[in-house]
């Protein structure tokens, strides 16, 4: 079972977080703009590059770490 927690509970730093969004029933991996902001932007690949969240998050949860490449055996 996942375990989201509150947005008030999340990490004050610029790392990728998912955040699901109550108002909208959405979820984006997400990062603060600044240190200590309640604004939240996500990647996007057209335009800026970037964008802000048109929701507010409500929730968020620890991304898991990217799959390892694998590795060829040699013969």
């Amino acid at each position: 079972m996942t375990m989201w927690k509150s947005i008030d509970s999340a990490p004050d730093d610029l790392n990728d977080y998912l955040v699901f969004c109550e108002d909208t029933d959405e979820m984006f991996v997400a990062f603060r703009m600044s240190p200590g902001s309640s604004l939240w932007a996500y990647a996007r690949s057209s335009g800026s590059g970037w964008g802000e969240i048109c929701c507010r998050p409500s929730h968020w949860y620890v991304l898991p770490d990217a799959p390892k490449p694998k590795v060829e055996e040699r013969v």
